[in-house]
């Protein structure tokens, strides 16, 4: 063991290698093509060459379940994706998921009816399901858990990278007829260097790899949560080693419905973002693009500056009762705005705190789970939040129809699933998370 002497240059050697790094900046690309796969549909809302072959203009609630499709088979299959990877190793099922991922992809470009379509989606949900479990498993394994945050950051900024770098390279495929393009080059990209990447760079755990040392490795060891006494219960943690103790755990449940909320917020806004500028506002294509990038990039800069302040103290719900509450406050001012320019900023605003509620979301998931049950407790409590929040996007699609286009009443919805967020988050924060 280490002495006290012996820790600082022991962790100050295991900063200097940070190949730990490497890994999140690869789960970094995976995040950013997955989002972009799942976001770029939202823009086709407003793409008549897309919507009308299929039959879907005019009919937003049918139009919903593109979204709806893949996030409920995405929430069902988180918990299955975190059960398998626990026994099968999380680096394979990463690449068998990236498989049905190309392929799924590839058949979405060749639906020709509605159906077609909604099926793809779903099965698409499937594959990508892994994401979750598998990323978290792996940042527990690789990263101690005062760096987890910015860890997490680093790979759920990729839900912010994907729309900005998207939109702006892709955006003009995806509002014209030439859409099928763009994502032909997301499964390009996804086989010929994602893949690869993951095969060289990615492993279960730090000690399988050669380019990881002992320093780095005792340090990555010292952050365990079983360690941390600023988090509390963390003596009792080793419990949800497995699935009934975490399930067990009576914080883990208030995590599960903060994060159901703000499930509610992200998919909410971020899907219908383009039509609530398109059709309240009136904003022209090029307008909605900078709009939507504008929002992206703001949720962007939030999450990193959150990330860091989350990792010096450890208190992550008093972060998310911030994000949450952003979130709430920027859709109701939202709802009743009648300046288009007013409009645009707040919902980007409300964008942004969904954004950073989803890494809070994730960090207090690593602060009532250790590492060894991860893939499976991480796996329920998303599996169970996306399952329900997957109801979403055709929520919002049916009010939308039932309010003849307006986004009063939506736009309230969300801010009442966020104020559900607002009241975990409190009693969490209360018991010193």
């Amino acid at each position: 063991m280490s002495t006290k002497s012996e820790q600082p240059a022991v962790a100050w050697a295991a900063r200097a290698t940070h190949y730990r790094w490497y890994v999140a900046l690869v789960l970094l690309l995976m995040w950013s093509l997955g989002q972009f796969d799942k976001l770029g549909v939202s823009v086709l809302f407003v793409n008549k060459s897309f919507m009308a072959p299929l039959g879907l203009l005019h009919n937003p609630a049918e139009t919903g379940l593109l979204m709806t499709a893949f996030l409920i088979a995405y929430g069902i299959s988180i918990f299955f994706w975190g059960l398998v990877g626990s026994r099968l190793g999380l680096r394979r099922v990463m690449l068998v998921g990236l498989v049905g991922w190309a392929l799924c992809l590839l058949w979405f470009t060749l639906a020709s009816t509605a159906a077609s379509a909604i099926w793809s989606r779903a099965v698409l949900g499937v594959a990508e399901g892994f994401l979750w479990p598998i990323s978290n498993a792996i940042t527990a394994n690789w990263f101690p858990l005062q760096e987890r945050a910015r860890a997490q950051a680093v790979w759920i900024n990729g839900v912010n990278i994907g729309p900005v770098l998207g939109f702006s390279l892709l955006g003009g495929l995806l509002t014209g007829p030439a859409w099928r393009v763009a994502f032909y080059l997301i499964i390009a990209v996804t086989v010929a260097a994602l893949m690869p990447l993951i095969a060289v760079v990615v492993r279960d755990h730090p000690s399988e790899h050669r380019a990881v040392g002992k320093p780095e490795l005792e340090w990555i060891a010292s952050g365990a949560l079983e360690h941390q006494k600023a988090v509390p219960g963390s003596e009792r943690a080793h419990v949800t080693a497995t699935l009934a103790g975490s399930l067990s755990n009576g914080n883990a449940w208030l995590v599960m419905l903060a994060y159901l909320g703000t499930t509610f917020l992200f998919w909410g806004i971020s899907t219908w973002l383009p039509t609530f500028l398109a059709s309240s506002h009136h904003f022209s294509t090029a307008a909605i693009t900078h709009w939507t990038q504008f929002a992206w990039m703001l949720a962007l800069v939030a999450m990193l500056a959150v990330a860091w302040g989350s990792d010096r103290n450890l208190k992550r719900a008093v972060f998310g009762l911030g994000s949450w509450g952003t979130s709430v406050l920027g859709l109701i001012i939202a709802a009743f705005s009648g300046s288009p320019t007013t409009g645009a900023i707040v919902i980007g605003i409300a964008l942004a705190g969904a954004n950073v509620a989803t890494l809070i979301g994730q960090n207090l998931i690593h602060s009532v789970v250790v590492a060894r049950g991860m893939a499976t407790g991480s796996g329920w409590i998303l599996g169970i939040a996306n399952i329900v929040g997957a109801f979403t996007p055709v929520i919002i699609g049916w009010i939308l129809a039932l309010g003849h286009g307006s986004f009063v009443a939506p736009f309230l919805f969300l801010a009442a699933m966020g104020v559900l967020s607002l009241v975990c988050g409190t009693i969490l924060a209360l018991r010193g998370y």
